[in-house]
């Protein structure tokens, strides 16, 4: 698995499949391999997307603050790579009190998730 970062993208080859993970917010912490390897929740599902929920560090004496995420998969999305980059680029310039930042975004031609804070009972 080849990596190439350039700024807040990252670029990973996996079995010909070029892939891309695209970090929005400065004080985002995690790369790809920190989101893949962690439990996921589910918490809802409709027939174009998973939302789970993810917690990430805080262990047990680890003196971390855990950090708990939103990632929502879509699945048969047939856009096109620059479309659904251009509309997380869109979104991730959103800044609005009532509206979740966009944390980051994952691209490959099979999936496609977007990160978010995760919000207790509410509606993202």
């Amino acid at each position: 698995m080849g990596k190439e970062k350039v700024d807040a993208m990252e670029v990973v080859e996996s079995e010909g499949q070029k892939c891309k993970f695209v970090v929005m917010d400065e004080g985002f912490g995690l790369d790809l391999e920190d989101l893949l390897r962690v439990s996921a929740y589910m918490v809802g599902k409709s027939r174009s997307r998973i939302m789970c929920k993810v917690v990430v560090g805080g262990g047990k004496g680890s003196g971390v603050t855990a950090t708990v995420m939103a990632i929502r998969r879509l699945s048969e999305c047939d856009d096109a790579t620059w479309k659904f980059e251009s509309e997380m680029e869109a979104i991730g310039r959103v800044h609005h009190p009532n509206i979740l930042a966009l944390r980051a975004y994952y691209y490959a031609s099979d999936e496609k998730l977007f990160v978010t804070d995760f919000i207790r009972n509410k509606s993202l």
